[in-house]
């Protein structure tokens, strides 16, 4: 409440405010008063303001946090549940909006960032959920997460877009292999 106080205090700060608000949202959940669905889509909703103000203000700063917060959203709310179309959904929101974010202000490490995320979330539902009978939404979500990455950089992109798709579809076909 503090972070949201010196928001409304001294406007313009962004930072406490958007710290106080993840925190709000984490305690709603932690305390449950709110789902977990309800405490993702907030997530996502606070992902998305930072990085359009980060966008309209050019601040990467703002932007990488923004991403690293919203890599984070699915580790802090996690249940421990297999609930790999629900993520895997989210990692395809999330890698357009920074392929996305990729075409508007090539940052040159906003879709690699977003690619090394998208793994290392793909890697641990893989380490901690994958069984035989998961195979197509492991290898669906995969193939999917991919292409989004391999294909999505701008044409005559930078080479660390193309890189994030490959490293994508390398760590993830190394698994299922």
């Amino acid at each position: 409440l503090a972070g949201l106080g010196a928001e409304i205090s001294h406007p313009g700060l962004l930072f406490p405010g958007v710290l106080g608000t993840l925190c709000l949202i984490l305690f709603l959940f932690a305390s449950q008063i709110i789902p977990v669905n309800w405490a993702g889509v907030l997530l996502v909703l606070v992902t998305l303001a930072a990085v359009l103000v980060a966008l309209r203000r050019d601040a990467r700063l703002l932007a990488g946090l923004a991403w690293l917060g919203a890599y984070l959203a699915p580790v802090l709310v996690s249940t421990g549940e297999d609930r790999a179309e629900g993520l895997f959904g989210y990692l395809l929101l999330l890698g357009a909006g920074a392929v996305w974010l990729d075409r508007r202000r090539p940052w040159g490490e906003t879709t690699l960032l977003a690619a090394l995320g998208t793994l290392v979330l793909y890697g641990a539902w893989y380490h901690s959920h994958f069984a035989d009978g998961r195979f197509g939404v492991a290898a669906t979500g995969l193939v999917l997460l991919a292409a989004l990455f391999a294909l999505g950089p701008p044409r005559g992109g930078e080479l660390a877009a193309t890189l994030a798709g490959c490293a994508v579809a390398a760590g993830g076909f190394g698994s299922l292999a």
